[in-house]
């Protein structure tokens, strides 16, 4: 009797997991389902210049910056898992010269002005983090947070 009892059980977990999986497979998930594409820094380079050609059009601008965020943060967090933390800080502090070049500069509209700050704190922490791991780093940290405050009076 327990043979017996074993095989409608298991056949009512498959078809409970079986039902589970397609509901749960049904459902987007929020997580990227792959690792980020590889970047080459050639293909920074090139969005780099894109970047720069097209700050002054508003309706790209948000696009542009973060994806020119994201390959940095690539680049960089490639060569921090090769444990290049100086390659590393300097695809960061790149990512972070070109954000900051658009940000403080009057000539441009308003709006662009201001997705490129908001881009710039992101590049910010993550710059935050690595020198705060690093000895002595606390001279660049500083640095870094003079210049973000800097950064926080308005954009006019």
């Amino acid at each position: 009797m327990h043979a017996s009892q074993s095989a409608p059980e298991t056949a009512v977990t498959e078809h409970s997991e079986r039902a589970c999986g397609s509901v749960l497979s049904a459902i987007p998930s929020p997580y990227p389902t792959a690792p980020p594409q590889p970047v080459s820094p050639a293909d920074f380079d090139a969005l780099e210049q894109r970047f720069e050609q097209t700050i002054s059009q508003p309706e790209v601008i948000n696009e542009l910056a973060d994806t020119l965020l994201d390959y940095g943060l690539i680049l960089a967090s490639d060569a921090g898992q090769r444990g290049l933390t100086r390659l590393q800080e300097s695809w960061l502090r790149r990512v972070y010269r070109t954000l900051l070049r658009q940000c403080i500069n009057t000539a441009l509209p308003t709006p662009c002005r201001s997705a490129c700050a908001n881009a710039l704190y992101q590049v910010a922490f993550a710059l935050r983090h690595l020198y705060a791991a690093r000895p002595g780093g606390e001279r660049s940290l500083r640095t870094l947070m003079q210049e973000m405050q800097f950064i926080d009076q308005p954009l006019v």
